[in-house]
């Protein structure tokens, strides 16, 4: 498949000391990549290179076969949404789209109306007078109208009521049937783990994980087990048990791979009661800091 991202050992240092990267990531056409990890992690400073917005200090940035920093094609081919609301409130909805709609060859006229329509945004009204969601929707409904090739997507969900959130998320996923890759950095873990394919975390600039979500899931449990006798000393000894706690007379294993081994491991002392237990995207991301994050990328 295509690389519809490709950051080559891309690194950007600043005078405080602080680093993001090196990273090393790939993203393929047509993917939906969650990007996650706390304030300060270095989210905006990676959507910033990946926009051509700032230059890596070492290492490279592609999208779409091209430098990002240099070239103004591929720009026509980027969507992109920003928490902060960056529009021009003095202008309607209207002026706004003949402002920006002669920059981008592969404008769709149809889609703007429908999506106006469909999210109730008044095309002659001032964006001065916009609630904060509305100015939301209208800058997503911007990033779309040029059907780009790729969707880069900094929380886009902030300022959106549940039901708005829940029809941005239905509008990605049509998108996906276009071929159209989504990079889509957020907090909001239950949206990424509905429509994501894959998904990176990153902390203190460095990346901790990049994996498919269906590998994160199957790959990380809990283990609930409570012995007849007294436990064995080296439970969290055990290959594949990242993390052991004690409640009451269960003990919680979180298992990251090895899921049968461990299991066989446990069965070999008379026990209670054994359950293993899925775990949601939200739980196995607060392990990865909890834990300190040493696990494997």
């Amino acid at each position: 498949m295509t690389k519809a991202v490709h950051f080559k050992k891309a690194a950007r240092r600043y005078r405080s000391g602080w680093t993001l990267g090196p990273l090393d990531l790939q993203i393929e056409e047509g993917e939906i990549f969650g990007f996650l990890g706390p304030n300060g992690a270095g989210k905006t400073t990676t959507v910033k290179l990946l926009l051509g917005l700032i230059r890596p200090s070492s290492g490279e940035v592609e999208i779409l076969g091209e430098n990002p920093a240099y070239s103004t094609a591929v720009k026509q081919k980027v969507g992109y949404v920003s928490e902060d609301n960056i529009l021009y409130p003095f202008l309607t909805p209207a002026q706004l789209i003949d402002v920006v709609k002669p920059y981008y060859p592969s404008w769709n006229d149809g889609f703007v109306s429908r999506s106006m329509e469909r999210f109730g945004i008044p095309l002659k009204q001032k964006i001065a007078t916009f609630s904060a969601g509305m100015k939301q929707e209208l800058e997503i409904i911007l990033a779309l109208a040029p059907r780009p090739a790729l969707l880069v997507l900094d929380d886009p969900t902030s300022r959106l009521d549940p039901l708005r959130q829940q029809q941005f998320l239905s509008l990605l996923l049509e998108n996906k049937e276009e071929e159209q890759t989504i990079f889509l950095s957020s907090h909001r873990l239950h949206e990424v783990e509905r429509i994501a394919d894959r998904v990176g975390i990153i902390k203190d600039g460095k990346l901790l994980a990049v994996k498919s979500l269906d590998e994160i899931k199957t790959r990380q449990k809990k283990i609930r087990v409570v012995f007849q006798k007294a436990p064995p000393e080296d439970l969290a000894s055990l290959t594949g048990v990242a993390d052991v706690e004690r409640e009451k007379d269960s003990f919680i294993l979180t298992v990251d791979g090895n899921l049968e081994g461990v299991l066989a491991e446990l069965n070999k002392h008379p026990l209670f009661a054994l359950e293993v237990v899925d775990q949601n995207l939200e739980q196995i991301f607060f392990q990865y800091f909890e834990e300190g994050g040493n696990r494997d990328v």
